[in-house]
């Protein structure tokens, strides 16, 4: 799905192109007749007793924070998808075969548009797409993609499709280069960092403080983060700097994730006012699984 018309008949090149107030966007593609086979074997074992719960997802308004890229199309991997990956987040309208399709959905976490289509496409038949996306800006579009299983391995190799011209042109990153982050043996270093009591999972004064010594560095201490997966939920968080005991702390809680903590250990890293940022150091999280659960 690399080849795409603007509403003139000209060739759209992407991911670079210029910014469209109204772009209308149009494309074929044909399904091999097998794939309809690859969904069915690709059904969950345990769809019977997961079905009602992950066809209660699709109500509008239901869970909406699940119906994310990586949560839910992991969990039907016997439908298939249509991914409109864009760099930003955009308005689009997709028209399949005529019809407007009203299942799609956004990531909240990349706002890539996807949809179920299954039931949307003719299979051994060519398929009609037409996009239409409002206010989008310059370098956005990436290129729609489908995702169905894999076929069985084949001796069977095809000639490669001849094509007049490559509207896919990826010279550079569309991220712009980031500044220097780390050089090995210079920027901030972290002496030592501790934890200050046990995080509970039962009880009150559940958090425990852990505390950060940084070396001097001429340029200064931007700031200290801590980096943790699966406590409050995950992520990086501030550390705070203490001018009584010259050193950083910050708080760790269990949140609501306690029962499927896995990991032993947090990092933390340091970054100096020149942009240049520490080796990651571990801290070993001090776990009380038998505080008393509150009367």
């Amino acid at each position: 799905m690399d080849q795409w018309q603007k509403a003139d008949g000209s060739l759209f090149y992407f991911p670079f192109h210029d910014a469209e107030t109204t772009l209308v966007l149009k494309s074929r593609f044909s399904l091999n007749p097998e794939v309809p086979g690859l969904l069915a074997q690709a059904k969950p074992a345990n769809f019977k007793e997961m079905s009602e719960v992950i066809e209660s997802w699709y109500k509008v308004g239901n869970h909406p924070d699940d119906l994310s890229y990586h949560n839910f199309i992991g969990c039907r991997p016997e439908r298939l998808w249509l991914i409109i990956p864009t760099y930003r987040s955009t308005n689009c309208k997709i028209i399949l075969n005529g019809k407007i399709v009203s299942n799609k959905m956004v990531d909240r976490a990349s706002d890539w548009i996807h949809a179920d289509i299954t039931d949307w496409v003719k299979y051994d038949q060519e398929n009609q797409i037409e996009l239409l996306f409002l206010e989008m800006t310059e370098n956005n579009f990436m290129g729609p993609f489908l995702i169905y299983p894999e076929e069985a391995d084949t001796a069977l190799i095809l000639p490669e499709i001849q094509r007049s011209s490559e509207p896919v042109i990826f010279t550079q990153p569309l991220d712009p280069p980031p500044p220097l982050r780390y050089k090995e043996g210079v920027g901030p270093t972290i002496q030592e960092a501790q934890m200050l009591g046990k995080v509970k999972i039962r009880g009150e004064n559940r958090q425990a403080t852990v505390e950060v010594k940084v070396s001097d560095y001429p340029k200064g201490i931007r700031k200290v983060m801590l980096f943790e997966s699966g406590f409050e939920w995950m992520g990086q968080h501030s550390l705070s700097y203490d001018e009584k005991t010259k050193t950083w702390r910050g708080h760790i809680s269990p949140g609501d994730r306690w029962r499927i903590q896995e990991h032993e250990f947090i990092y933390l890293w340091a970054e100096g006012n020149d942009g240049l940022r520490s080796e990651y150091f571990p801290v070993k999280v001090d776990w009380d699984f038998f505080a008393l659960p509150i009367n």
